[in-house]
């Protein structure tokens, strides 16, 4: 199926050109994304892809265009790339010197990284470690209940574990996650550690 759909008669001509935008990962098509055409003279016009990941641009007289993404969809990487298009006198449509029935523009998903935790040890009352700047953190207790955090502005975070919850124990699990701009990452985890710990028949106190 073509790209564009052409108009002709003996006074004018206009082109329509339609692509699509997908997860560059998954292949999924993205609604939400903004493009901005230029024509020779400066004059643009923007559209927004829907909810099947689609774009039109219609109107398209003979001559040169730019296409540049101007907003991506929530959760993805603006793709920065400017295309060149350009509509011939019968309104045949190239997308960067190919036909534009092969044009398509991907986006990269937002990667925020999980935080670190420092080491947790049986007993401890606060639990801390780094992230990004600004962002917020959610951290998951053995017991199921969640504790947020901001990270301040040295990157460091810290919870205290709330009265009444049970003491945390060696052997059981930490979680935690962080939150940038409406982006939520994977998790990180610790395992909680013994107070004490025996070595070479000798005992050292956690650090």
């Amino acid at each position: 199926m073509s790209n564009y759909y052409r108009q002709c008669n003996r006074h004018t001509c206009s082109a329509m050109l339609y692509f699509y935008t997908y997860d560059s990962v998954s292949n999924q098509v993205l609604a939400g994304a903004e493009y901005t055409i230029t024509n020779s003279c400066g004059c643009t016009k923007t559209v927004t892809s829907n909810a099947q990941g689609l774009s039109v641009i219609c109107g398209l007289t003979p001559g040169t265009y730019t296409l540049t993404q101007t907003d991506a969809p929530f959760g993805y990487e603006i793709n920065s790339a400017e295309h060149l298009i350009e509509v011939d006198r019968c309104c045949g449509v190239t997308v960067d010197g190919e036909p534009s029935e092969a044009f398509r523009v991907n986006n990269d998903p937002v990667i925020v990284p999980p935080p670190t935790i420092n080491n947790v040890y049986e007993g401890d009352t606060t639990i801390s470690g780094f992230g990004i700047p600004g962002a917020s953190v959610s951290v998951t207790l053995p017991n199921g209940t969640v504790v947020p955090a901001a990270v301040q502005a040295d990157g460091q975070w810290v919870i205290a574990v709330p009265l009444g919850a049970p003491p945390l124990t060696a052997g059981q699990t930490v979680s935690v996650t962080q939150t940038n701009d409406g982006i939520t990452s994977l998790p990180a985890a610790t395992v909680v550690l013994p107070l004490l710990l025996g070595i070479a028949g000798s005992t050292l106190r956690r650090t």
